[in-house]
């Protein structure tokens, strides 16, 4: 995720502004033709949010606003964490992974109870049928945070480590046309609509970051198709579903193989 900054202003009525001018960007169809040519999910939803965030920013705050999920972290945290998720997740072997729910998370939820750590956002509903439930979490400012309360979980870090190489060495002219037409299409909605232009160094990191979400898409599809036939869940639960692009090519994936998908409340 893109963590905006408020270098730049822009001319919003502050005492005017209403969540209806948001929306009014995406109130056009035509944004719904730019799509992965692989999933053929809408472009928008990989720029929604942070986009959205910018706007709110510079028409309520007009400052930078201390972003404590989004906090840096080293480079040896990072690969630390990295390391051990794939040792944790060698454990959960293709038979051991056989659940009847998949809950996917954010780490974001976890918290120290009893000795533990216990995930306020899905231990819940793994307590009602342990051994047929199986989580799969993101980690929270890549924390490693054991033990558990809940043992039944593996971590997709390593899933996602793999889809930014592969955007990285896999993106293309072809790519990166795609990502900046949309772009220019999403720049020229929030300026005629709100008289607010998407500053310039925003713009560049979008059409990086969504170039190689593109590029990686195709992997990325196939390596969640083959988890999911790997877990056979009857039921996916997500969480955080409506933050855009976290989660929609593996809600796509497992609505593609027929399994049904909810949110729950988070």
């Amino acid at each position: 995720m893109i963590s905006p900054n408020t270098s730049q202003v822009n001319s919003i009525d502050r005492k005017e502004f209403l969540i209806d001018d948001l929306l009014r960007i995406e109130d056009d169809p035509a944004i719904l033709d730019f799509r992965c040519p692989t999933t053929g999910l809408p472009l928008w939803i990989h720029v929604r949010i942070p986009i959205f965030r910018m706007i709110i920013l510079d028409a309520l705050y007009r400052t930078a606003l201390v972003d404590v999920t989004n906090a840096p972290v080293g480079l040896g945290q990072k690969l630390a964490t990295l390391g051990r998720s794939l040792l944790h997740n060698v454990k959960f072997q293709p038979p051991s992974r056989k659940s009847e729910v998949c809950l996917i998370s954010p780490g974001i939820g976890n918290q120290w109870l009893d000795g533990r750590w216990f995930n306020r956002l899905t231990d819940h509903f793994c307590y009602l049928d342990p051994h047929n439930t199986l989580v799969l979490e993101d980690h929270f400012q890549w924390r490693w945070q054991f033990p558990r309360a809940n043992n039944r979980v593996m971590f997709l870090a390593p899933r996602r480590a793999y889809n930014v190489v592969i955007g990285k060495l896999t993106t293309g002219t072809k790519e990166r046309n795609l990502a900046r037409r949309f772009l220019d299409f999403v720049c020229a909605r929030t300026e005629h609509c709100l008289n607010w232009k998407v500053p310039s160094e925003l713009a560049t990191k979008l059409v990086d970051e969504l170039a190689r979400k593109i590029a990686s898409a195709p992997q990325e599809h196939r390596r969640y198709q083959k988890l999911l036939k790997e877990i056979g869940p009857k039921l996916v639960m997500v969480g955080a579903a409506p933050y855009g692009g976290l989660y929609a090519t593996f809600i796509d994936a497992a609505r593609r193989m027929g399994i049904p998908t909810a949110e729950y409340q988070h």
